[in-house]
């Protein structure tokens, strides 16, 4: 899959949920919502199986953009089913903070509670994997996104 891809799969989507959000706000919009996520939602609990998680796959997207909204950099990650990756992710971050290896305690993102580079060890570790980056030189400094170990 293309960044173009991509980035058009994330504008459907943020489209989406401002439509979705809107017809929340009306008391008709919330019924057929609501009809519509029971019929959708019934699950026995159990997620998808193996064949379906073997056929499915999560990306993700991330950009970094100055103040004026120039982009500075993007990264891609992906192929990776994202029930197993909760799963991976969840296991390693129970035994990384069962070894004390927490940076940091408290109300905290992942990058502060983990520190940078283990929360990217975790990562690959995890089965998520680097697709692409676009780096730029900005003034003196260099900027990355990206969710690999080395800068």
């Amino acid at each position: 899959m293309s960044g173009q891809e991509l980035n058009a799969g994330t504008r459907a989507l943020h489209l989406t949920f401002k439509a979705t959000a809107a017809l929340a706000r009306a008391p008709a919009g919330k019924r057929v919502l609501g009809a519509l996520l029971r019929r959708l939602a019934k699950s026995d609990g159990s997620g998808p199986d193996e064949d379906l998680r073997e056929r499915s796959s999560s990306y993700v997207c991330a950009a970094a953009f100055d103040a004026r909204g120039e982009p500075l950099a993007a990264a891609t990650m992906g192929e990776l089913d994202g029930f197993d990756f909760t799963a991976r992710i969840l296991a390693w971050s129970a035994d990384t903070i069962a070894r004390g290896g927490l940076a940091r305690t408290g109300v905290t993102g992942p990058v502060q509670a983990f520190g940078r580079t283990e929360l990217l060890r975790g990562h690959a570790e995890s089965g998520f994997e680097l697709l692409d980056t676009d780096r730029r030189n900005v003034g003196s400094a260099r900027y990355e996104v990206a969710l690999s170990g080395h800068a």
